[in-house]
């Protein structure tokens, strides 16, 4: 009986590790993901022992400690298995801030989860609380023979099954990571990999790039002044009408203009899909793909703002004499751009404080705001402006709000299946930035200095029960390079259609606005 205080927890934590086995075999997503490697299950048993002993080192309950951390590990999986649904991508160790956001923006993320998860979640944790009032730490908790070297040995013996794991190489696929090394084991590769930085290559701010935007700026067609640069990064905006028959064609209308006169439109290949919209975001600023970012593809501005450093598209056209301003009606510190900004190059960002009286449409800051925003910037400019709105209208979660009957039968030709109501919700934002296009298109016509527009969006939406019904859409965004009517007196442009990657973008709108080589990254 002496010798159970150390023998119990080796013997719980080797359980522990064959209970989490059989978990994310019976529960997580994607189902197909499973591990039955030897060495998959060793990093497994390290990284549960390295979990499982400094629990019992804080409570000296074994039974408590193994049913924490397990409750933990579950929670886990549920939120695994929410972001998969929702984002087709597992929760990896880079969406550790998630937790946080949570609790500071709830709205963006808690009716994701559901409220089966949350409630699951909730008894899971309350079994283990409960436990830890009905279990007594041993005498020998603090006795090398006894609770306290069984910790010791834990924590040594999870160092050396982890260390075998050192040269074991991640793919950054986290659906094909999950497969071959099992959640654990994933969560712990993810997170060694975190402290590793890439040197950062752009093709915008290039020594040659560079060189040839200046030649460009300098003789630019004949223009007495520079163009002003507008780009609209719209929430969510995608072509659903590929979807189903039903839904109203005349509802991109103004989408379709645009792209029928711009100089180069098409599909864009974005490095997200339902959110993170700031890898596309980061995309086109700087012009990285997403391949050299290694495990900071999944979010970039976390390493900006612990102090990587990229150039990026605002700081280039400072140096041509831009005013660079950025328009995002949300918290500034979401994604720390409050932060990140102003070592990218912007002059100024005006965030949610900037928009507090401005119009809403649903939980956030109308598209018709930011319009009016930017046409007001334009108006005032003594200088050439490179503006970037990222416009927040169409932010999910979608099930969140209702529509007026009248309001949906606007939106289809023909009766909406049952329980697609998001879908209802979204069109109707869909509508407004299809009219803040419209907008934008009629007053940059109307403005005697040249203007060049590049509308795209960030990712396609989260639908998950519209594309259950009607099949998944690939995941390609549209984008229009557009030039006003001052700008195309002075440039020969033709008309082009190309599937583009998002990092490509801005290279092809500044030489498609006379400011460099024509189809080259400038």
């Amino acid at each position: 009986m002496s010798s159970h205080p150390f023998i119990i927890p080796l013997i719980l934590a080797l359980i522990g590790a064959l209970v989490s086995l059989g978990a994310e075999k019976a529960c997580i997503l994607p189902k197909g993901a499973r591990t039955g490697t030897c060495g998959a299950f060793t990093l497994r048993l390290g990284v549960w022992s390295w979990v499982y002993a400094p629990m019992l080192l804080v409570t000296g309950r074994p039974i408590f400690s193994f049913s924490l951390a397990l409750a933990l590990f579950v929670t886990l999986i549920l939120v695994n298995n929410a972001k998969y649904t929702s984002l087709k991508e597992p929760f990896i160790f880079q969406d550790y801030d998630y937790f946080l956001d949570t609790i500071r923006c709830p709205r963006l993320f808690l009716p994701f989860f559901g409220v089966k998860a949350f409630l699951a979640a909730s008894l899971i944790i309350g079994a283990a609380l409960a436990l830890f009032l009905w279990e007594e730490p041993p005498r020998a908790r603090f006795a090398l023979s006894g609770q306290l070297g069984a910790i010791v040995l834990l924590l040594l013996f999870g160092t050396i099954l982890v260390r075998l794991s050192s040269r074991v190489r991640i793919c950054l696929d986290p659906v094909r990571d999950l497969e071959k090394f099992g959640y654990l084991g994933c969560l712990y590769l993810y997170a060694r990999a975190q402290g590793t930085y890439p040197k950062a290559v752009s093709p915008l701010t290039s020594r040659d790039a560079r060189a040839r935007l200046e030649k460009a700026a300098a003789k630019r067609g004949g223009l007495t002044q520079l163009p002003h640069l507008v780009a609209v990064q719209s929430e969510s905006f995608f072509d659903p009408r590929p979807l189903w028959e039903g839904i109203d064609k005349t509802i991109l209308s103004e989408l379709d203009a645009l792209q029928k006169e711009s100089v180069l439109s098409g599909n864009l290949r974005v490095p997200a899909r339902g959110a993170n919209t700031i890898r596309t975001e980061f995309a086109f600023l700087t012009g990285i793909e997403e391949s050299e970012l290694g495990i900071h593809r999944f979010n970039p501005y976390r390493a900006l703002a612990h102090g990587w450093k990229v150039h990026a598209l605002p700081e280039l056209l400072k140096g041509l004499g831009y005013t660079t301003i950025c328009l995002h009606p949300y918290k500034g510190s979401f994604y720390f751009r409050d932060k990140i900004f102003p070592g990218l190059g912007f002059d100024h960002f005006e965030d949610m404080r900037f928009f507090q009286d401005a119009l809403k449409d649903g939980a956030y800051i109308a598209d018709a705001a930011l319009c009016e925003r930017i046409l007001e910037l334009l108006q005032k400019a003594e200088r050439p402006l490179f503006i970037l709105a990222i416009t927040m209208e169409n932010h999910g979660p979608l099930q969140l709000e209702r529509m007026d009957v009248g309001l949906v039968r606007e939106l289809y030709t023909k009766p909406l299946p049952k329980g697609l109501e998001e879908l209802s919700v979204y069109l109707r934002h869909l509508k407004n930035a299809n009219s803040m296009i419209g907008t934008l298109r009629e007053s940059f016509n109307a403005n005697p200095h040249p203007v060049s527009l590049c509308w795209y969006g960030d990712h396609i939406p989260i639908m998950p029960k519209v594309y259950a019904t009607f099949g998944e859409p690939e995941g390609t965004v549209p984008y229009a390079l557009w030039n006003n009517r001052a700008l195309l007196d002075h440039l020969q442009t033709t008309n082009r259609q190309l599937t583009l990657p998002a990092h490509e973008l801005a290279a092809h709108w500044l030489a498609g606005a006379g400011l460099g080589a024509q189809g080259q990254d400038i």
